[in-house]
């Protein structure tokens, strides 16, 4: 049976013993290549991910680095594992974009955190 679009898929698919959630759980983990054993050797994920922030979220940060939390501002900084798994999943996500907009986008994701500075 073909479906059209995501949705009627989705509708389609749902049964009582297979939720709309489990049933998107699965495709993402199909579509990223992930395995049981790769998710179950990852070790709690001890960082907060810094995507962005302004003057306000940086002093929160830096009274967050003061109790021991460890900070992944940069890409490198957060562990291998965890790092090729969330380059695969932007991969996934950026393949149905143009090729403009899909090298802007992975571009992005192995960059620094986005800084607003406070204008005058």
């Amino acid at each position: 049976m073909n479906s059209d679009t995501w949705e009627i898929f989705l509708n389609r698919a749902v049964t009582r013993r297979y939720t709309k959630a489990r049933i998107q759980r699965s495709c993402t983990h199909a579509l990223v290549h992930t395995r049981k054993e790769e998710i179950n050797g990852l070790s709690n994920y001890p960082y907060l991910r810094v995507l962005g922030f302004n003057q306000i979220g940086r002093e929160y940060l830096k009274h967050l680095q003061t109790n021991e939390v460890k900070v992944a501002s940069r890409f490198n900084q957060i562990p291998e594992a965890i790092r090729k798994l969330e380059f695969r999943s932007t991969l996934v996500y950026a393949s149905a974009l143009p090729p403009e907009l899909r090298n802007q986008l992975i571009k992005r994701e192995i960059q620094g955190p986005i800084i607003i500075e406070k204008k005058d």
